[in-house]
């Protein structure tokens, strides 16, 4: 077995939106010895100190971040074999510390790296997933200054997709004007339509995941906030083809609910973090607790307190600009 194989790796494992990328920037300078803040940027993003290695392809262990770089294969095998082989023309001498959002890379991870350790965060209630659900939207389509790991190809084609659904949906709230429907799309960043593209983008990704229903009372469906779902990029009258549900996965990973950091539970993340990479030391202990206060500080507190008001009075303030627009 390679060496790559047999260090003990740290992998994070996250529905998009859920702060992943801020604890594996944790776990990384933490394994590394160091005590840099974590960045984070207007959005509360911490992208800018993770994906870099993504869009460079140097994040050799993680076989793939999204669910489409999987879907190629026509077994859990024939995955397995293209990875090792992979793995094999590599030399990684040192441990490391991989994200991804595809949850069917957790049976990889147990396989490939018999000493590595798995973290996943959990969003289980109504308000983890509507949070991550904005967040998500917040952080990788509306920061027009966000990074994204997103293969540039791919990201072409989830825009089109978007400004095709996009389109008619936005046109009929404006009472079918067609021009001016197009021209805040191609012009999505300006401030001035902010309010509109804010709601449309978080409302058509919380219809993806069937989250809408819980805008209202009960009883509710089944969402898919916490499943594989595969995306279809080749026919546009597809969304996905659903597959298990994260837990079926999840067996045996340290698990941190979302609402620890959402509740701003610091001691509860300490404990996590402990969980995951062993005991730390009393300044390791204090650089945690103060990035995690960071981190929380620096999200949308509208959002954290009560996400389902905030929907609500986004969507108002999205129909009061479109009064303004028909005037």
């Amino acid at each position: 077995m390679l060496d790559s194989c047999i260090l003990p790796h740290y992998f994070i494992v996250f529905h998009p939106g859920s702060a992943g990328n801020f604890i594996a920037t944790i776990v990384k300078n933490l394994v590394n010895n160091s005590l840099n803040n974590v960045e984070t940027n207007s959005t509360g993003s911490s992208h800018h100190t993770t994906v870099f290695e993504k869009i460079n392809k140097t994040d050799y262990l993680a076989c793939g971040t999204f669910f489409y770089e999987n879907s190629k294969f026509n077994s859990f095998n024939e995955k397995l074999e293209f990875h090792k082989n992979r793995i094999n023309e590599i030399t990684i001498t040192t441990t490391q510390i991989n994200w991804t959002h595809d949850f069917t890379n957790i049976p990889l991870y147990k396989i490939l790296f018999p000493k590595s350790k798995i973290l996943v965060i959990t969003q289980e209630t109504i308000e983890e997933k509507l949070t991550s659900t904005i967040l998500q939207v917040h952080k990788n389509f509306l920061d027009k200054d966000g990074v994204s790991p997103i293969d540039n190809a791919i990201k072409n084609t989830q825009e089109k997709r978007w400004a095709t659904w996009a389109l008619p949906a936005i046109s009929k709230i404006l009472g079918g004007n067609n021009e001016l429907s197009e021209t805040i799309i191609q012009d999505r960043h300006n401030h001035n339509y902010r309010d509109l593209i804010e709601y449309v983008a978080i409302y058509g990704r919380m219809k993806y995941y069937n989250l809408l229903q819980y805008i209202n009372d009960p009883p509710y469906e089944k969402d898919f906030a916490n499943t594989v779902l595969y995306p279809v990029y080749d026919d546009l009258s597809k969304k996905y083809v659903i597959g298990n549900d994260y837990d079926y996965y999840t067996t045996d990973c340290v698990k941190v609910p979302y609402r620890t950091i959402i509740n701003n539970d610091s001691i509860i993340f300490l404990k996590y973090i402990e969980d995951f990479i062993g005991e730390v030391n009393s300044q390791q202990k204090h650089y945690i607790v103060e990035n995690f206060n960071r981190y929380h500080t620096a999200q949308n507190k509208n959002i954290f307190i009560n996400p389902k008001q905030y929907l609500l009075d986004l969507r108002q303030r999205a129909f009061n600009l479109v009064a303004q627009l028909k005037q």
